[in-house]
């Protein structure tokens, strides 16, 4: 019996230690619901937000594909989102988007050489 005394003796530091009742139980089972919630609700939002964009992107891109047999447009959302659309058929438009984007950059340039 000392064993179990010895015991007893190293948990009494823990006499004012309240044990979890049901009452406690059910405010955290509420809270962990309400921040599920909120996290189910945040990334419906997102999806949905997302969805839109993808949906948008499409459709500026028939648009322009109307006009212009090729194109790259680079730009930025309201958000401040990235946006890149690249539309080539063929490797020879591919190109031609390549060699046309060099020298928009180097014509951009404070010295540009003459020719660009």
């Amino acid at each position: 019996m000392d064993e179990d005394s010895a015991d007893f003796e190293s948990l009494s530091g823990f006499e004012g230690v309240e044990m979890p009742t049901r009452k406690r139980k059910k405010a955290r089972d509420k809270n962990y619901d309400m921040i599920k919630s909120a996290l189910e609700t945040h990334l419906v939002e997102y999806a949905r937000k997302k969805h839109t964009q993808k949906r948008d992107t499409e459709l500026l891109k028939n648009t322009i594909e109307e006009y212009l047999s090729s194109f790259v447009l680079l730009g930025y959302n309201y958000d401040g989102d990235p946006v890149q659309l690249v539309s080539a058929s063929t490797q020879q438009q591919s190109d031609s988007l390549g060699t046309l984007l060099q020298k928009f950059i180097i014509s951009q340039s404070p010295h540009a050489p003459p020719g660009y």
